[in-house]
């Protein structure tokens, strides 16, 4: 699994191995493939694997280099974006359980959230509790609304648990534009942060 290390976009679609999360393994059933096998296997079973857990396998012509971009960095750098991306739904900053996340992150994402008023605009479920959930949910309502098959697959770098609760609570696919826009803006602003601090 990648860490902070970029992709390209070919890589991204073509080269699943090189993001996702071991447990999809046990999640899905596959046997014939995994995270240590070689590349050469990997393009044998490509299409095989994409069957499997319904993903496009014809590179997606609709995703525009800015989204393209967008979504690598939030690949790049998921953990911290999904962190401080639920932080920012929230109105206690110093919340213990945001543990290692900067205080100036924790301000700033809080200052963003506000000014874009993402509380009023997107009713993140009360069941999900961990700032990195919510943070998820943000990036679903993002990507199931304009480029659902780039979901699809960055999703799986995610914890399979994680998906299944976040896919299963609401659907977002109804979101206005003038929603979509502010959504994208909420999350450009956060791995522009994130890549000028690194």
């Amino acid at each position: 699994m990648i860490n902070n290390t970029m992709i390209s976009w070919r890589e991204f679609w073509y080269q699943p191995k090189l993001y996702i999360h071991p447990d999809w393994f046990n999640e899905t059933g596959i046997t014939y493939i995994n995270t240590d096998s070689s590349q050469i296997l990997w393009n044998i079973a490509f299409q095989h694997f994409c069957q499997d857990l319904n993903l496009a396998v014809v590179f997606d012509q609709e995703v525009n280099a800015d989204w393209q971009q967008l979504i690598i960095l939030l690949l790049t750098h998921l953990d911290d974006c999904l962190e401080i991306a639920g932080i920012a739904t929230v109105n206690d900053i110093n919340a213990a359980s945001y543990g290692v996340v900067k205080a100036s992150y924790r301000r700033w994402a809080s200052q963003l959230a506000n000014a874009l008023a993402i509380n009023q605009r997107f009713a993140i479920p009360n069941e999900l509790i961990k700032a990195k959930e919510k943070g998820a949910w943000l990036m679903y309502a993002l990507l199931q609304s304009k480029h659902f098959e780039s979901w699809q697959r960055l999703k799986l770098a995610l914890e399979p648990s994680m998906v299944k609760n976040i896919e299963a609570l609401h659907s977002v696919s109804d979101l206005s534009i003038k929603s979509q826009a502010v959504l994208l803006r909420f999350w450009r602003n956060i791995t522009n942060r994130i890549s000028i601090n690194r």
